[in-house]
């Protein structure tokens, strides 16, 4: 009887000491009294007593822990997106010291100004998933708009050098993925998001002069690392030839460009299956040797890697192929790079590694640890480092050109897991004196740089949305000696 007396006085004892909470936090428990009275406890303590004390205790541990759960969490505040200069005169600067990012959140390209690390003014979009800013020339930009069948043009106004959005739009057969200029003939090849399709633009004119490849949406039945888009990165591989990399049917197509009078002729030439669908090709005008990003697809058995192809006139041929060791579930490639050495290719795979491969013997000579979802890789001779852009990761990695080795990992961004966690955009820049390496965390809506001297964080931009990419200067001009740097 004597313990049930103790344990009706201990439920007693617990309902003071809820009614001496706070009117803020009515469970809150006098937890000084209990710990003090249940230190006291000696050697004379009858039995009773303590099994009180101990009670007692256990009710307030008890109460604790309800107390937490139901104490209302305040919520985050939220961040205060950094102003841009409105200064009219802020716009009046080259165009390699702009990066104009694509928000397909908030449907706008967002310009940020490197030379003063600052943003200007958005610029509102009306088409649907608003990507990139594609450079056409200096004062010409085209925007693609990854849900809606045309491209919108930006120009700069000639008084204030502000890009602004002009009554022109070009209309397409498909959703638009990424765009290459081809300087000679004045063309830029544009190929499709939703259906395995070439698109060929005037773009003095922003006029649409040609259209082919399969008219049939194939977006959404691709399922790998690389997404669901239907092509890969056509590009220039000649003055007048182009590929089209259908991701469906794993295919590259070859087609040849002729000017008859005042029209354009297409023809397709040749058509090769890989391995596996293709992201991307970098190679170089005069051998005629390109280099495939193979993405590989670990659902249908499918390693990644690279693949080698030999153009021969009006035939492609995919002369050999290096594919990913390890673990098969965890791969997925998607985008190369050519060692500005002319001797080496850097890629990323998924699972976070780095890839260096001999381009003689196509044999792998490095492997690098380096962050999830590697995806870019941004050479800079004069500091004889690599960047590399972790798609699905908070940091950068750097890393030695010479020894293919890890210097270090530099955090940018954070991760966000109620998002899709892209974490880091495309396409990034360096400053013309090589001191600065810039691009955007893009989910975390902050564009930031990197000290290149200390390789160290120097600065971050709050703007929000989700900017994901935005083309170089001059990037799509690479063509046929470099490749593109597009997502």
């Amino acid at each position: 009887m004597r313990i049930n007396n103790s344990f009706h006085q201990a439920r007693g004892t617990a309902r003071t000491a809820q009614n001496l909470g706070s009117s803020s936090n009515p469970l809150s428990t006098q937890a000084v009294g209990f710990s003090n009275n249940f230190a006291s406890v000696g050697t004379s303590t009858s039995l009773g007593q303590q099994i009180q004390l101990l009670l007692l205790s256990l009710i307030k541990n008890l109460l604790d822990q309800l107390c937490a759960k139901l104490k209302p969490t305040e919520p985050p505040s939220p961040k205060t997106p950094v102003q841009p200069n409105t200064d009219p005169q802020a716009w009046d600067t080259a165009r390699g010291d702009l990066m104009l990012f694509g928000d397909p959140t908030n449907s706008r390209i967002v310009p940020m100004k490197l030379s003063s690390f600052e943003r200007l003014p958005d610029i509102p979009i009306d088409g649907k998933k608003v990507y990139s800013a594609d450079h056409v020339t200096d004062d010409k930009s085209y925007v693609f708009n990854r849900e809606s069948n045309y491209i919108t043009v930006l120009e700069r106004n000639p008084d204030t050098k502000a890009f602004e959005t002009t009554a022109d739009k070009i209309d397409l057969p498909f959703h638009p993925r990424t765009g290459a200029k081809n300087t000679q003939l004045g063309l830029n090849l544009v190929t499709g998001v939703d259906k395995p399709m070439f698109a060929l633009i005037d773009y003095t004119k922003d006029e649409l002069v040609a259209a082919g490849g399969r008219n049939q949406v194939t977006e959404g039945s691709i399922n790998n690392y690389d997404g669901e888009n239907a092509t890969g990165h056509g590009d220039w591989v000649s003055d007048n030839q182009f590929v089209l990399l259908d991701r469906e049917n794993n295919t590259l197509s070859l087609y040849g460009v002729n000017k008859v009078k005042d029209s354009w002729e297409v023809e397709l030439q040749d058509t090769l299956t890989a391995p596996s669908s293709i992201h991307d090709i970098s190679g170089n005008k005069a051998t005629g040797i390109f280099y495939a990003a193979l993405e590989g697809n670990p659902a249908a058995g499918i390693p990644a890697g690279v693949g080698e192809l030999q153009l021969n006139g009006k035939n492609l041929e995919l002369t050999r192929t290096t594919l990913f060791p390890g673990e098969l579930s965890q791969q997925g490639a998607h985008h190369l790079d050519l060692h500005p050495n002319g001797q080496e290719i850097y890629i990323g795979d998924n699972s976070g590694k780095l890839y260096v491969i001999n381009r003689e013997n196509m044999e792998i000579t490095a492997t690098v640890a380096v962050g999830k979802g590697a995806g870019h890789t941004t050479f800079i001779p004069d500091k004889n480092i690599a960047v590399v852009t972790n798609h699905w990761d908070t940091f950068v990695s750097v890393i030695d050109m010479t020894t293919h080795q890890l210097i270090k990992n530099i955090e940018v961004a954070k991760d966000i897991p109620e998002q899709s966690a892209f974490l880091q955009a495309h396409t990034a820049r360096v400053s013309p004196d090589k001191q600065y390496y810039y691009n955007f965390a893009s989910d975390s809506g902050t564009f930031f740089r990197i000290n290149l001297d200390e390789l160290k964080l120097e600065g971050e931009l709050y703007v929000g949305g989700t900017p994901r990419q935005a083309s170089q200067p001059g990037e799509l001009t690479l063509g046929y000696t470099g490749g593109l740097s597009g997502a």
